[in-house]
């Protein structure tokens, strides 16, 4: 556990991240760290098969957009309900593959220590979790999984 600094805790609203929220909550001294609470997109590829249907792309990228921000900021807010201790908590989602782009977030911003569930929405991966288990092996940082 880092005393100082700043703790990303990596969400995508699932039970395990919750829980890695409240394993949070014991932190000793709260005022010593700052949480941020991070959440990816990853990115998804539309192939449509008929163009001539009168379906517009663009308005079909926004929709999606939309809605993928939508889940995102619900997954920020379900896990940041569960912080019950006075952090000072800064939120980001980001985009691209997930466990990369959390640890590359991590690395650029100084973060001391990830914290993440073990397992989240996605259904590959085992007793880790294919996202835990990816983010443990591409970061030098600290990581701690949380069941």
């Amino acid at each position: 556990m880092v005393h100082r600094g700043k703790v990303m805790l990596a969400t995508d609203g699932s039970p395990t991240a919750i829980n890695a929220a409240s394993w949070l909550n014991d932190w000793p001294h709260p005022e010593e760290v700052d949480v941020v609470l991070a959440t990816v997109i990853a990115p998804v590829s539309l192939a449509w098969s008929d163009m001539n249907t009168g379906f517009s792309e663009e308005a079909a990228y926004i929709n999606l957009k939309e809605e993928e921000d939508q889940t995102a900021r619900q997954s920020i807010y379900e896990t940041r309900r569960k912080l019950t201790q006075e952090f000072s908590v800064k939120e980001v989602i980001l985009r691209g593959p997930i466990a990369q782009t959390l640890v590359d977030y991590a690395e650029k911003h100084d973060i001391a220590q990830i914290v993440l569930g073990c397992r989240g929405h996605s259904v590959l991966g085992n007793l880790l979790g294919s996202i835990s288990f990816s983010v443990i092996q591409r970061s030098d940082l600290p990581v701690t999984v949380v069941g």
